[in-house]
């Protein structure tokens, strides 16, 4: 009976491991995933959503009483008005297989799929253990 409580104990031990450790992930992967989210979030044309995802002109994450959301919302409006979203279907979900980090900052060299028309360049940087857009497209 010992044996088995001690191999249930270690059972469960190794699958709390195991699932503290999967969701951290690494730097590359969370900054992948910030940027697949920013897309995602203009696809569905969130303006909020793909705005606190982005950083202000002085470095910090944007939220509603910041200085520069209205600006981020406005570009994100203005992006949605110029790209032909079709009618009858959506802008294909934007994934990326890589990121380049030097200190706290990453680069996605991959394009965008050209139906976003998504012309500007940006980075992510790394404020509070946590990716966001460096915003420069918007600015």
């Amino acid at each position: 009976m010992n044996s088995h409580r001690r191999l249930t104990r270690l059972g469960i031990l190794t699958g709390l491991v195991a699932f503290f450790a999967a969701g951290c992930g690494s730097d590359e992967d969370r900054a992948i995933s910030a940027a697949e989210d920013f897309f995602g979030a203009l696809a569905d044309v969130d303006a909020a959503r793909a705005c606190e995802l982005n950083l202000g002109s002085d470095g910090n994450p944007l939220d509603n009483d910041h200085v520069d959301w209205q600006a981020c919302v406005t570009g994100v409006e203005t992006w949605a008005n110029s790209v032909a979203i079709p009618v009858d279907s959506e802008l294909p979900t934007v994934s990326f297989e890589s990121v380049e980090i030097t200190g706290e900052t990453a680069h996605v060299s991959e394009t965008v799929p050209a139906e976003y028309g998504f012309a500007y360049a940006y980075d992510l940087r790394l404020v509070d253990g946590s990716w966001y857009v460096d915003g420069a497209w918007y600015l």
